[in-house]
């Protein structure tokens, strides 16, 4: 383990040869606190489960510290610089999982894969979500499901997608513009997309593909 922790990380040397005391749960070092001012809220709609790091942050050995999330991850970590017992300087970076007291939509009713979002089948509970999961309400309304879901599944952004209003084999109408004209035609997608998004169409069999832009239902732009 040695030889490993040499090769990989000089900081396992400090850690072999620190008391075990270091190890000890984190004291005094009030994480939730911490990661609440960093975020702007109130300590008690917070939540953090630690996740992994090197050994436990003790509040008498730390020098500064700082914070640093990963939203889309869910995920804080606290990297703190510390006085070990025998004077050295380290450096330990701990991670958490956090979690959030919010308002957040629950479905009262079953969901099918592609169903696009209903208001009339959704709840809204207090409860701790994980950071960054929740959806926006633009999200939602613009959103279909992955998959099925059922009644009591609290919805989050993993569980959604850009409702796809173009669907690979129908028939599309392309507007090829410019600066002087507009020209507007048939093409078939050769793939699916959501407003704003790309795909390849085809005017017609055994011509050669090209891009366009999802701008409607069935409606695509090509600027030429």
């Amino acid at each position: 383990m040695l030889t490993h922790c040499l090769r990989f990380n000089w900081l396992c040397l400090f850690i072999l040869a620190t008391p075990h005391s270091l190890y000890a749960a984190e004291s005094g070092l009030n994480i939730e606190l911490i990661i609440s001012k960093h975020l702007g809220l109130q300590v008690n709609r917070v939540r953090a489960e630690k996740m992994s790091g090197l050994s436990a942050i003790v509040a008498s050995q730390v020098i500064k510290s700082k914070v640093a999330c990963l939203t889309e991850l869910g995920r804080c970590s606290i990297v703190a610089q510390i006085n070990s017992p025998q004077g050295y300087i380290m450096t330990l970076i701990n991670w958490y999982e956090v979690y959030v007291l919010k308002q957040s939509p629950v479905l009262n009713e079953p969901v099918e894969e592609g169903e696009a979002y209903n208001p009339s089948k959704v709840v809204f509970k207090k409860q701790f979500v994980k950071l960054g999961t929740w959806p926006s309400k633009r999200k939602l309304v613009s959103s279909e499901f992955l998959k099925d879901f059922k009644p009591g599944d609290a919805i989050s952004s993993y569980m959604l997608r850009d409702r796809l209003i173009v669907v690979a084999g129908d028939v599309v109408t392309v507007s090829y513009l410019n600066k002087h004209i507009s020209i507007e035609a048939e093409a078939i997608a050769l793939s699916s997309g959501s407003l704003g998004s790309e795909i390849n169409i085809v005017r017609s069999s055994g011509e050669e593909a090209f891009r366009a832009i999802v701008v409607g239902p069935k409606k695509l732009e090509v600027k030429i």
